[in-house]
């Protein structure tokens, strides 16, 4: 996998097989540099805003924090089982990460590298997030089922909720005031 710095071209490459992380200038298309992670690295994020590159270890169930002014491992973060993708919101400097086999999301502050909530999600497998909702779209690994996860009241229904079902959610969420946890919900994608 591979992710971009916008702020300084930087581009960062993982490589399984070799349990390191390439850094490529966007500008020269020169390797500048390999920096050593830990086992089986996978699926990496970048906070333009702070310089940091986040690395995926699926065999060591962990995150590597890597300083982005300095190409060095700064921190090591223990997530779930099989930590497979990762994003960030730059805004709120939040990061979201799929353990595919614990089959969990973990939601990393950013500012202290520490994760301040697991959401149970049936196997995740790839994320995004859309920084301006700061809402958080997770798939099923090979099914058609899609994972919101946003920020008010966490909710784990047992089926795929209609368009209404939302809606009457929602207003419930609303109407008593619950906006403490995380809200997540499934979608049935189309094929």
């Amino acid at each position: 996998m591979d992710a971009v710095n916008p702020q300084t071209n930087m581009i960062y490459v993982t490589s399984e097989s070799t349990d390191k992380v390439h850094v490529i200038d966007g500008n020269t298309n020169s390797l500048v540099t390999i920096i050593d992670v830990e086992k089986s690295p996978r699926g990496v994020a970048v906070n333009s805003e702070s310089n940091t590159i986040y690395v995926t270890n699926q065999a060591s169930d962990n995150i590597s924090v890597i300083d982005g002014f300095k190409n060095t491992v700064v921190d090591t973060i223990a997530v779930g089982d099989t930590p497979r993708h990762i994003t960030v919101n730059p805004e709120t400097n939040t990061l979201y990460v799929t353990n595919q086999f614990s089959e969990t999301v973990s939601v990393i502050d950013g500012s202290r590298n520490m994760v301040v909530d697991t959401i149970s999600v049936n196997n995740p497998f790839d994320i995004a997030i859309n920084p301006s909702t700061n809402k958080v779209y997770v798939t099923y690994f090979e099914t058609g089922i899609l994972f919101i996860i946003t920020d008010s009241i966490k909710v784990q229904p047992s089926s795929v909720l209609s368009l209404p079902t939302i809606i009457g959610i929602v207003a419930a969420v609303v109407l008593t005031s619950v906006l403490a946890a995380k809200f997540v919900r499934k979608k049935q994608l189309k094929t």
